[in-house]
């Protein structure tokens, strides 16, 4: 799951936590003593839907590190977002209203609205935090229930790999 793990973390701090997982992995290409491969849907406490996929068994060029978020009032598709650097963008396409799937529509009419957050450091990002919470004896951003909360996540959707069945909380 490697990555996927941060994924659900993320998918989680949009859409509250996980009600259940149904997960595949797979040996396809690497020869690696854990899964090069693995596609996480989820289902939320809140109704919503997600779906995560892992994959190490495409070359690194090939995999542009896609955040796609959707709902009855847009979007927001972030590319080059979720990895180790601190670059990528981020595209809204927002309506004021919902609508009814019109079959006439025209895709793509409106570039969107850029979202250039400022890059950060994640590692740098994470120590700091941590460290402040030490030193001014405050909780740390992600809690140690928040670490076990997403074991127990990961740890579903290997049993659901497992056995081919979709695990509950």
């Amino acid at each position: 799951m490697d990555m996927g793990g941060h994924c659900i973390d993320l998918l989680e701090m949009f859409f509250g936590r996980a009600a259940g997982v149904h997960c595949i992995t797979g040996n396809l290409v690497q020869q690696y003593a854990s899964e090069d491969m693995a596609v996480v849907l989820l289902d939320f406490e809140s109704g919503s839907k997600g779906m995560v996929d892992c994959l190490f068994n495409v070359p690194d060029a090939s995999s542009l590190n896609r955040l796609e978020l959707y709902g009855s009032l847009g979007s927001i598709l972030a590319e080059g977002t979720i990895g180790q650097g601190e670059s990528g963008n981020m595209v809204a396409r927002l309506e004021s209203c919902g609508g009814a799937y019109a079959a006439d529509q025209v895709r793509g009419a409106d570039g969107g609205i850029l979202l250039n957050p400022p890059p950060v450091n994640m590692y740098r990002a994470e120590i700091e935090a941590f460290s402040r919470a030490i030193l001014d004896g405050t909780p740390p951003p992600v809690s140690g229930e928040d670490g076990r909360w997403s074991q127990v996540v990961l740890a579903a959707c290997y049993e659901s790999a497992r056995t081919g069945r979709r695990i509950s909380f």
